[in-house]
């Protein structure tokens, strides 16, 4: 059995979906340049052995830790959409190769995604453990 591929994203994780603006005529939306910096520094966290692996079914964990050490930071980050995180960190590992794709086609593994977890570590994260069939 092959082993579990484990990536950690430090920082804010921004959720797209939430943060898309429209643009100028009101036909689409379009990624303002702080999201995209945002989005561009999640994928460069992604180490070289894992890109371009394009697993096809593996099985998902994905786990959210809140730095508990800041109450108004973390009465903030309780709030955010735990849906939306994971959409974001999916297309980033679709970019980054890591995924084939995030269609059901391509990604219809096990997915389990326990409670947030507060730390007082002082770093919010992302954890994603992905089991390869």
């Amino acid at each position: 059995m092959p082993e579990p591929i484990e990536i950690t994203f430090w920082g804010k994780v921004s959720t797209k979906k939430n943060n898309y603006r429209p643009r100028k005529g009101g036909k689409g939306f379009f990624k303002d340049t702080t999201l995209q910096g945002e989005l561009d520094a999640l994928l460069l966290q992604i180490p070289p052995e894992f890109r371009n692996l394009k697993l096809v079914h593996p099985d998902i964990e994905f786990r959210i830790y809140l730095d508990g050490s800041n109450k108004r930071h973390l009465a903030g980050r309780q709030s955010s959409d735990k849906d939306g995180h994971w959409t974001t960190i999916q297309d980033i590992l679709v970019s980054a190769g890591v995924l084939r794709d995030d269609s059901i086609r391509y990604c219809n593994g096990n997915f389990s995604s326990p409670s947030a977890e507060v730390t007082m570590d002082g770093c919010d994260r992302c954890v994603v453990v992905l089991t390869p069939k």
